[in-house]
C-alpha cells in the first residue's frame, strides 16, 4: 500500500491557481473588455464615460475642436462573490486518491465560468436592460446624435429566405441559419456612429452565440462548404474573403431562445460587454484554514474559502445583434 499524503497548503494553492489560469471561458474573453484596475474594492461603482466615439480627423481649420467624454456613462458596481468547500482533517492528512484536488481544480473551474455566467445574464435580460445610451442593450431604435435610427434586434422571415429547404423558426434548416447569420453582420456592419460614420467598416471577427438546441445547425451553417441542394454557402464564401465567425453554444440561453441568437464582434477595442474586477492582489482570493487550525481543532473540519470581487455590464451594444427568426 501507498504511503498517505499530508496535502499542504502550498500544494492547495498551486493547485487552484493554475486550475483557475486554464479555467477561463473561450467565448467570454473574446466579447468582454477586461478591466482590472477597478480597486476600488466592494460596492463601489465604476462609471464608464468612455462608451461614446472618438471622433473623425477633420481638416484643421479654425483651431481645434476637441469633443468631450459623454456626459452620461454606464456604471458597474462591484459585487463581493464566494465558494468555500469542507475538507474533513483525515481527509486532509490521508487524501490518497487525489479527491481533493479533484474538487478544488473544479473549485477554480467555477471561477472559469464565473465572468460567462456573468456575462450570459446580460445578453439574456438585452432585450429589457439599459445600456449607455438609455435603450435597451438589444433594441431597435438606438439613436446618438446624426447616427439616426439603428436596430440591433432583427427579426428574420426564415420562410422569405432564398433556399430549397425550409424548416421552422426552432429547427431551421443550414441554409435559412447562414442566411441569418449573414443578416446580423450586415447589420453590424451597417452602424453609424454619432457623427454619421461607419463604426465597424474594420470588422472581421464574429462571434455567433446559439442555445444548444441550434448548436448542430449554426455548426453546419458555418462550415459546410454547400448547403441544401447543393448551392454555395455564403458563410464559407464570407470566410474566404477575410471574415472570422466562430460558433459558440450557451445552455444559459436555452429557456428564452429558442428560436433567437446572437452575434458579437470580436476584434474591436471595445467589446459588447465590460468585466470588471478589484485586481489590487488577485482575481480571486484564498483562504486556507488547514489541519493545524484553530478552526479545524474545534471543528474537525479545515475549510478552504475564495473569494472575488467584480462584476459585469454592457459595453458597445454597435458590436452586437440579437436575431428572432420568425
Amino acid at each position: 500500500m501507498a504511503d498517505s499524503q499530508v496535502l499542504s497548503a502550498r500544494e492547495i494553492v498551486g493547485t487552484f491557481y493554475h486550475a483557475l489560469e486554464q479555467g477561463a471561458h473561450p467565448w467570454a474573453s473574446k466579447i468582454s473588455w477586461r478591466n482590472g484596475a477597478a480597486n476600488q474594492g466592494l460596492d463601489v461603482v465604476e462609471k464608464y464615460r468612455w462608451l461614446g466615439q472618438a471622433p473623425t480627423p477633420r481638416e484643421f481649420i479654425g483651431g481645434r475642436q476637441p469633443k468631450q467624454l459623454a456626459a452620461a456613462g454606464y456604471d458597474i458596481r462591484n459585487k463581493r462573490w464566494e465558494s468555500s468547500i469542507y475538507v474533513p482533517v483525515l481527509d486532509w492528512r490521508k487524501d490518497k486518491t487525489g479527491q481533493i484536488q479533484v474538487r478544488i481544480r473544479d473549485l477554480a473551474r467555477r471561477y472559469g465560468v464565473h465572468i460567462a455566467r456573468l456575462i450570459s445574464t446580460l445578453i439574456v435580460g438585452g432585450h429589457n436592460t439599459l445600456c449607455y445610451d438609455g435603450q435597451y442593450f438589444f433594441d431597435t431604435d438606438h439613436a446618438e446624435g446624426a447616427s439616426g435610427s439603428q436596430s440591433n434586434s432583427i427579426s428574420v422571415d426564415i420562410s422569405a429566405l432564398p433556399v430549397s429547404q425550409h424548416g421552422s423558426t426552432t429547427a431551421p434548416s443550414p441554409a435559412e441559419f447562414a442566411y441569418s447569420i449573414l443578416l446580423a453582420i450586415q447589420q453590424i456592419l451597417s452602424f453609424a456612429d454619432d457623427t454619421g460614420e461607419p463604426m465597424n467598416e474594420e470588422a472581421r471577427t464574429f462571434e455567433v452565440m446559439v442555445p444548444t438546441s441550434l448548436w448542430v445547425v449554426a455548426l453546419s451553417a458555418v462550415g459546410a462548404q454547400v448547403l441544401d441542394g447543393g448551392a454555395d454557402n455564403m458563410v464559407r464564401i464570407g470566410t474566404l474573403n477575410g471574415l472570422t465567425i466562430n460558433v459558440h453554444q450557451n445552455a444559459r440561453l436555452n429557456a428564452s431562445w429558442t428560436a433567437s441568437f446572437a452575434v458579437f464582434r470580436s476584434d474591436g477595442d471595445v467589446k459588447p460587454f465590460i468585466y470588471q474586477e478589484d485586481g489590487a492582489d488577485s482575481a480571486v482570493n484564498m483562504k486556507i484554514l488547514g489541519p493545524d487550525s484553530e478552526f479545524a481543532l474545534t471543528n474537525d473540519t479545515c475549510m478552504v474559502a475564495t473569494d472575488a470581487i467584480n462584476n459585469a455590464g454592457y459595453g458597445y451594444w454597435q458590436h452586437a445583434c440579437k436575431v428572432t427568426l420568425t
